[in-house]
């Protein structure tokens, strides 16, 4: 079962071993560690954002999200 549940996440075993061996180290807070944000976007959007800023200064963070969605 447990090679099952690996499989279907498609999760390395090297994986699994590495996060249990922080978890004995750090506890369970290194489940929650992350080495890069989630939600970081690519450089060319943050450089977009930026130039929409100061070409659109009146543009709030809402309306950038529609014109780039």
């Amino acid at each position: 079962m447990a090679i099952l549940e690996l499989k279907a996440f498609l999760v390395e075993p090297a994986t699994i071993s590495s996060r249990l061996k922080r978890i004995d180290e750090i506890g369970t807070a290194a489940l929650m560690l992350l080495r890069e944000p989630v939600n970081k976007f690519p450089d060319f959007v943050r450089y977009i954002v930026q130039r929409l800023k100061v070409l659109c200064p009146s543009l709030d963070k809402r309306k950038i999200t529609q014109i780039l969605a």
